[in-house]
């Protein structure tokens, strides 16, 4: 199973920050970035397949596309690259939510955004007030 030279692409990324490669091959980015992305993609065959499997799967997600994840497993698997291979089992125990993530426009991030701001507004009076105050604090909130 081929593995990706961590230590190689860090250093040749950026020293001292590793997971910049990470960031620089999922992200659009500016020029420089683009070229160190280039680099990279010519120096290894494996950081290659896997920026076209990245590529792959960012396309799926942005065209809505999720008849072709199937696919997209498949090649994983054939190219057993470990990394891959790890997010691919995690998609593969819920394949059924990913696939409608990939295809339906509907999602739950409203309902998400109202939990997170609740948490931090009872994290706010922790210790201070019982429920009557949490009330007022939310209703005023929203």
């Amino acid at each position: 199973m081929p593995i990706l030279p961590h230590l190689f692409l860090a250093l040749l990324c950026c020293p001292g920050r590793p997971l910049f490669c990470s960031f620089a091959i999922l992200s659009s980015g500016d020029g420089e970035e683009q070229q160190t992305v280039l680099m990279l993609r010519q120096l290894h065959p494996d950081v290659e397949l896997t920026y076209d499997l990245a590529e792959q799967f960012r396309e799926m997600l942005h065209a809505r596309a999720g008849h072709l994840l199937e696919n997209w497993l498949i090649q994983v698997k054939m190219n057993r690259i470990r990394e891959l291979l790890s997010f691919s089992k995690g998609v593969e125990k819920d394949k059924e939510a990913v696939r409608a993530g990939l295809t339906w426009w509907i999602n739950n991030g409203v309902v998400e955004g109202h939990v997170t701001k609740l948490k931090l507004i009872k994290r706010q009076g922790y210790g201070q007030a019982g429920f009557p105050l949490l009330r007022k604090r939310v209703l005023h909130a929203i």
